[in-house]
C-alpha cells in the first residue's frame, strides 16, 4: 500500500499498527500481521535510531510508540491510520481489537 514511503511492507505494518494502538510490543505487531518477531524488532530498532519511535521497557520487554517530538509525528500518525483503513476486516480487527 504505502510501504514504498517506509521501505518495506513489515515498516508499514508496525507504523499502522503503533498509529492505532499508540503502542506496542513486538510480539503483538508480529502475531497481527503474521509476521517473525525478529522482523519486527530489527524494523522498530531503526525507526528508534532515526528518532521516529521511542522505546520503554516494562519488565523484561520493550513497548514502543510514536517519538512526539519528531517533526509531523501527528500528520504521520494520521496517515497510518488511514491506511489501516484499507486492510482486509480480518487483519483491521487484529489491528484493532474489534
Amino acid at each position: 500500500m504505502i510501504e514504498a514511503l517506509v521501505r518495506s511492507t513489515t515498516a508499514e505494518q508496525v507504523l499502522v499498527y503503533i498509529s492505532v494502538r499508540q503502542r506496542a510490543y513486538c510480539k503483538e505487531i508480529a502475531d497481527a500481521f503474521d509476521i517473525e518477531p525478529s522482523t519486527v524488532y530489527r524494523v522498530t530498532e531503526r525507526m528508534e535510531a532515526e528518532g521516529l519511535l521511542i522505546s520503554k521497557h516494562n519488565g523484561r520487554t520493550r513497548e514502543f510508540e510514536l517519538n512526539p517530538d519528531f517533526p509531523l509525528v501527528d500528520q504521520i500518525a494520521g496517515l497510518f491510520r488511514a491506511a489501516a483503513e484499507l486492510y482486509p476486516l480480518e487483519v483491521w480487527r487484529k489491528v484493532t481489537d474489534s
